[in-house]
């Protein structure tokens, strides 16, 4: 056991120092270099779970043209979450609930635009 675990050992090393060495000499070329400033490829998508805010996003960006739709899509998306966090501590203590059923009914309001932005966004990439 211990001769052919240092035969093995040291024959993995040799080979795997010979193809660092060649990967250093002869690198392989994968295409032209990434560019951050480019546009994104036609007909990309995101996943489902993505879909929505970048929908969302889209549609700002058509009202709200360049960086103005951006900062526009972060900062509503921002104080989406922020709403969410705070639903807890809405309406702690009023009986009659009317500030509990107003937030079911934003919070409702808020799945059905996020299911329709999906849903529009699946629609318009096929």
């Amino acid at each position: 056991m211990p001769n052919f675990l240092r035969k093995d050992l040291a024959m993995w090393l040799i080979s795997l120092n010979i193809l660092a060495l060649l990967a250093s000499v002869f690198p392989w070329s994968l295409g032209k270099p990434y560019d951050s400033l480019a546009p994104a490829p036609m007909g990309i998508h995101p996943e489902w779970y993505f879909m929505s805010p970048f929908e969302m996003l889209k549609l700002l960006g058509s009202f709200l043209p360049g960086e103005a739709g951006e900062i526009a899509g972060i900062l509503l998306f921002t104080l989406g979450i922020v709403l969410w966090i705070l639903i807890p501590f809405y309406d702690k203590n009023k009986e009659s609930g009317q500030r509990a059923r107003a937030a079911n009914y934003f919070g409702l309001l808020a799945v059905f635009a996020l299911l329709a932005t999906t849903v529009i966004g699946y629609w318009t990439i096929r």
